[in-house]
């Protein structure tokens, strides 16, 4: 249940941050590490907020330097697999799995939004639970 509710919690900050603010998406791993540490009673968590926070800035678009050095699609893949990756905290080594699943999701789901198939709020409800899913095996 807690798993859940922290997927939902950060999915939610990625999706407000994705339509609204950029901000909440950077803020996504407050809601994960909060719930998380007070679960656990432990503070390890809450260095979700860095972590979070990081991979969050590794981020893609027109005028983004990871963009015009490696590509969009590229780009993509790399943000994608650092939100994955940013459970690390939480789920320890499985972050990894969690790197590459979220990657290649996010990588999955730029070929629909580029073909305008599906769009926002779409686009960033994928994203955000592709890039928290593997908090389901921790927490």
């Amino acid at each position: 249940m807690v798993q859940f509710l922290m997927i939902l919690a950060g999915t939610a900050f990625y999706i407000f941050g994705e339509i609204k603010n950029k901000w909440g998406k950077y803020l996504m791993g407050f809601p994960i590490g909060i719930i998380d540490a007070i679960v656990l009673r432990s503070w390890i968590p809450l260095l979700c907020l860095a972590t979070y926070f990081v991979a969050c800035q590794i981020g893609y678009g027109e005028k983004n330097w990871l963009t015009k050095l490696v590509g969009i699609r590229a780009a993509i893949t790399i943000h994608g697999c650092a939100v994955g990756l940013a459970s690390f905290p939480i789920v320890g080594w499985w972050a990894i799995v969690g790197g590459i699943f979220s990657g290649l999701c996010f990588l999955g789901i730029s070929f629909p939004d580029e073909a305008k198939i599906i769009r926002e709020p779409w686009i960033a409800i994928l994203r955000g639970l592709a890039g928290t899913a593997i908090l389901l095996v921790g927490g």
